[in-house]
């Protein structure tokens, strides 16, 4: 019989104390836990609560346990856990209970599993021992208070101390009692345990040997533990069994940082050879196609082709998983013959749609679309009618070329035929009306794969996320990755949350990108990859975090997963561009330096930015067009010219008015058959316009010449890269016009490219800052202020309309310069409309918001605010802020530097000069008051002065208020103010210190 229980613990004052237990025992379990326990002590210890046979409640095991955890007492726990968390019956392996109930929960504050065995008694560790000895292996039962923690403490020190073998019977025991109610909780455990044994392989080599632990045996215990829960240990969808397969993903990712003798796949085979001999064939094959999935997962497609010629070698059954992601792999890494091949072999595994987006790929890398073309056109004359696979792969080329009038027509044939659509042939019309700047009919392609029951892949998800980049819809972009996570229906991979931060670089918003990065990391359990970091980067540096993109540099390049990827030159483009960007030259310098040493192969992205820091920085022009003929002529060089460089150097050249130089840059792209893309457009556009107008001719041809590119565009007669010709062409070139030739011809130029480019029933305006902009000076021109006045409130309104998008948590830095050349017309508006009295508060609302005007429209502004009595203040405060201290530098510099030429020795030693020496960019101000408006604006203050009947008054206001203006202004007599000698003498000992020391001095001495 058991002795009464005997309380461990009780409360005093919401605390637990110990009592009833004997003084020895209590000042063991109290005293230093970082001192280990002596024989003496754990003696003591087994004696009180093993010998004595107590029973105890949970709340004093679990006090019990956690101080003996806390002194590494692993002898202890294990006898004390097998006297009072289990009930042991000595019995055989076919012995069976009688009766078996469970309770609820697993967790820290619930109960496991009540097992209320028939005639069941309790056995000490010696009786366990020998039935190990003698071939038995007990029947281990819950008792039915344990909780989650006492039962890992238990483990732990079955692990710590190296007891394998019943480590594997408890295990076995628990997972088949309670993994039904609690497969969470469970999953948990294995893993838990697993990623402890593996600790202890990897951290003391020696004696994990002599106990047969290392990564075969662990990786054969973790599969014959995930059939015993599981029923099968293939998983091929991580969103669903992350859970079970969080820490074999950290396996595959942590032994591949530190993989230098390809230890992984050794491990791994010798692991799936344990588990075919143990477990059979069957659980080998689904291991390795879990491994198989999982090494796709975080992009170790070496690992991949490896485990698949396991699989093949061995024989085990390929599955459609297998197949697919073999043919990832294999195109990832360009081996295109192989995926053809692959598919052919294994025409049972065909049961995955997305196996064919890689065989197309890998087609078109290949093959001659044209001979293609030439095939399926000649089956019709032969008689023999093309089948469903002629069309998907004459299909896919024409998507590849965004050819959507082709496509269209020969789907409507597919169809006339009598043909249903299969994936392939969805996929091809998706892809060809997105390449086809079209993507809105995207959306009418997409509900096809519902109308025909077909499942869309990660591939056809990319594509739609493409989509919504093209649009700037970014919440349209969060709510299909919500639906993609919630169906659970295809992988989500690292390109769906690149995509969403290229989004974010177009609005500037760095915390939603952060925030994906985040959640991409530590909910889908993705390891950021080099395109995905230089993604964020990227974010960083458009809005203008140059600091959080360079930590986010330093933090990942030193990486082992980026150093191996593939894909690592995409960083150091990105950390060259936020160099660019900050105006670093140094921080430029470091970046090649180090991808010149580390022999990183460069890019084109990278050698778009090497060339922009050529023209921008170094001004090296010649350089950057001999880097630019070896990028077209070296045959060595695995990156070749493309459109990008040539922007590069054509903006360049555009912003020092070298438009020859653009002409010719045009003609070298033509001579290698480089296609041409909006911004090269925009180039030739706005160069022949200034050539025209430096010749002072008329701008016909120029008009032509816009309007043969629209004509082209439109008839697909222009060999481009992006297939659209962007608003801003014809935004740019319609302000020309209107400014500077002809308002009538710009609005038959807006009809001609409203005709050409968009349904009649809706403007080319619409939602188009670039078009709205243009219609806006437009109307300016035309002098037709009420049309102006409605476009320029429809800008206010798509702006508040952007701002009121979920995503729009900070503001847009890119859209601050939106009002530059249009607010001009907006101060003509109100002149003409005598409404100048609201140009303060128009004002104000632009500077509250951040948006930035030029330096000739805030002059435009101080003029007419200073020409009205009500609103000369505006004028003089907006002065003072910062336009008078431009106007001063900009004269002081050329003070300084007249007197400095002309050899007075004095000037040689000028603070300004030498900081203008150390860095001539400084002292340049953006803001200044021009000279003409400098004029104008004290003459203007002279008439308002004689308008006042105490000028003395008014002037001690001003001063109070504008003092910097003011002291500029005060440094002369002013002969044009009415009795102003009367107030010169009045204030002779101020005028006299202010024109002395040329500084503020305070109105209590006017």
């Amino acid at each position: 019989m058991n002795r009464p229980v005997v309380s461990l613990t009780y409360r005093r004052n919401g605390k637990r104390v110990v009592k009833r237990v004997p003084a020895i025992v209590r000042q063991i379990l109290l005293s230093d836990s970082t001192i280990p326990l002596t024989s003496e002590e754990k003696d003591k210890l087994f004696k009180y609560f093993v010998d004595n046979r107590l029973t105890t409640q949970s709340y004093e095991r679990q006090w019990t346990l956690d101080l003996l955890r806390k002194r590494g007492a692993h002898e202890v726990i294990l006898k004390f856990g097998r006297r009072h968390l289990f009930v042991i019956n000595n019995c055989d392996t076919t012995t069976k209970l009688n009766t078996l109930s469970k309770t609820d929960k697993l967790s820290d504050n619930k109960s496991l599993s009540t097992l209320t065995p028939v005639n069941i008694q309790n056995y000490d560790d010696k009786e366990i021992t020998s039935n190990y000895i003698h071939g038995k292996q007990p029947t281990i039962l819950l008792k039915d208070d344990v909780v989650g923690s006492e039962l890992r403490t238990f483990i732990y020190s079955l692990i710590s101390m190296r007891h394998t073998r019943e480590l594997e019977t408890f295990m076995q025991c628990i997972i088949s009692q309670v993994s039904l109610d609690r497969r969470g909780r469970t999953c948990d455990l294995i893993s838990g345990v697993f990623n402890g044994l593996m600790n202890l392989a990897h951290e003391d080599p020696e004696t994990a040997s002599k106990h047969k632990i290392n990564d075969a045996t662990i990786l054969n215990r973790w599969v014959k533990w995930v059939i015993l829960l599981n029923g099968s240990c293939e998983f091929t969808s991580y969103t669903n069994n992350r859970d079970i397969l969080r820490r074999m993903l950290n396996y595959l990712t942590e032994t591949k940082d530190t993989d230098e003798e390809n230890t992984l796949f050794k491990s791994l085979s010798e692991g799936l050879d344990l588990v075919n001999k143990h477990q059979g064939i069957t659980a080998s094959s689904q291991f390795a196609t879990t491994l198989i999935y999982l090494a796709s997962y975080c992009k170790n497609f070496e690992l991949v082709e490896q485990l698949w010629k396991f699989k093949t070698e061995n024989k085990f059954p390929i599955c459609a998983v297998d197949l697919t992601t073999i043919m990832r792999a294999y195109n990832y890494k360009g081996k295109f013959n192989e995926v053809a091949e692959a598919y052919e072999l294994y025409p049972e595994a065909h049961h995955d749609v997305s196996q064919f987006d890689y065989l197309l790929l890998a087609h078109a890398k290949t093959l001659s679309w044209a001979a293609l073309k030439q095939q399926f056109d000649a089956l019709f004359g032969i008689g023999k009618l093309p089948n469903i696979r002629h069309y998907e792969i004459i299909m896919y080329s024409m998507a590849l070329l965004g050819n959507a009038k082709d496509i269209d027509s020969l789907y409507s044939q597919f169809l006339r035929r009598g043909m249903i659509p299969t994936y392939p042939i969805l996929q091809s019309l998706l892809q060809c009306h997105y390449k086809s700047s079209n993507p809105t009919e995207c959306f009418e392609q997409f509900r096809l794969f519902e109308k025909y029951s077909i499942k869309p892949t990660a591939a056809t998800y990319t594509i739609m996320f493409k989509v919504y980049r093209k649009l700037n819809d970014i919440s349209g972009a969060l709510r299909l990755l919500k639906v993609i996570t919630d169906e659970n229906n295809v992988p989500i991979l690292e390109d769906h949350f690149i995509i969403i931060m290229q989004m974010c670089s177009r609005i500037t918003n760095h915390l939603i990108a952060r925030e994906i990065f985040n959640i991409m990391k530590d909910h889908y359990d993705i390891t950021p990859g080099a395109l995905s970091v230089s993604a964020l980067m990227d974010v960083y540096t458009e809005a203008k975090q140059y600091n959080d993109a360079i930590v986010l540099f330093d933090d990942y390049s030193k990486r082992k997963t980026i150093q191996n990827d593939p894909d690592r030159i995409s960083i150091y483009t990105s950390a060259l561009y936020t160099r660019l960007k900050s105006k670093d030259e140094t921080g430029c310098d470091a970046i090649l330096e180090e991808v010149s040493s580390s022999n990183i192969t460069m890019d084109s992205k990278f050698y778009k930015y090497l060339l922009m820091y050529m023209v921008n920085n170094l001004k090296d022009y010649d350089g950057a067009n001999d880097l630019l003929k070896k990028l077209i002529n070296n045959p060595k060089w695995t990156s070749k010219a493309n459109t990008s460089h040539f922007e590069v150097i054509m903006d360049a050249y555009s912003r020092i008015s070298y438009y020859d130089g653009i002409f010719q840059l045009y003609k070298l792209m033509t001579d290698n058959h480089i296609p041409v893309n909006s911004k090269i457009l925009y180039y030739l556009v706005k160069s022949t316009f200034k050539v025209q107008m430096s010749k002072k001719e008329d701008l016909t041809s120029s008009i032509e010449f816009v309007d043969k590119i629209m004509t082209n565009s439109v008839e697909s007669n222009l060999y481009t890269s992006d297939s659209k010709f962007h608003p801003s062409i014809m935004g740019w070139a319609l302000r020309a016009v209107a400014k500077y030739y002809s308002p009538k011809q710009a609005l038959e130029m807006l009809n001609r490219y409203d005709k050409l480019f968009y349904d009649q029933n809706t403007r080319s305006v619409n939602n188009k800052f670039s078009l709205m902009r243009s219609l806006a000076v437009l109307f300016a021109e035309l002098g037709d202020w009420e049309q102006f006045e409605i476009m320029y409130q429809n800008i206010w309104n798509q702006l508040e309309r952007y701002e009121k998008q979920p995503t729009s948590t900070i503001p847009n830095i890119k859209l601050r310069s939106l009002f530059v050349g249009i607010f001009t017309y907006k101060i003509r508006h109100l002149k003409q409309t005598k409404q100048l009295e609201k140009l303060p508060e128009l004002l104000n609302k632009l500077k509250t918001r951040n948006f930035v005007l030029d330096n000739s429209t805030w002059n435009q502004a101080i003029l007419e605010l200073a020409s009205d009595e009500a609103t000369i203040k505006s004028a003089l405060e907006i002065t003072n802020e910062k336009f008078i201290h431009g106007y001063n530098i900009i004269h002081k510099n050329r003070l300084l530097t007249k007197l400095k030429n002309q050899s007075l020795s004095t000037m040689n030693d000028s603070w300004f000069l030498q900081k203008k020496t150390e860095n001539p960019n400084s002292f340049i101000p953006t803001l200044y008051l021009e000279s003409e408006t400098f004029d104008l604006l004290y003459k203007r203050l002279d008439s308002y002065l004689n308008e006042q009947s105490d000028i003395e008054s008014i002037l001690k206001e001003l001063i109070e208020k504008y003092g910097y203006f003011m002291k500029s202004y005060l440094m002369s007599s002013k002969h044009d103010v009415r009795n102003w000698d009367v107030i010169e003498r009045n204030h002779h000992a101020y005028f006299h210190e202010l024109r002395t020391i040329k500084r503020v001095i305070p109105v209590l001495k006017f």
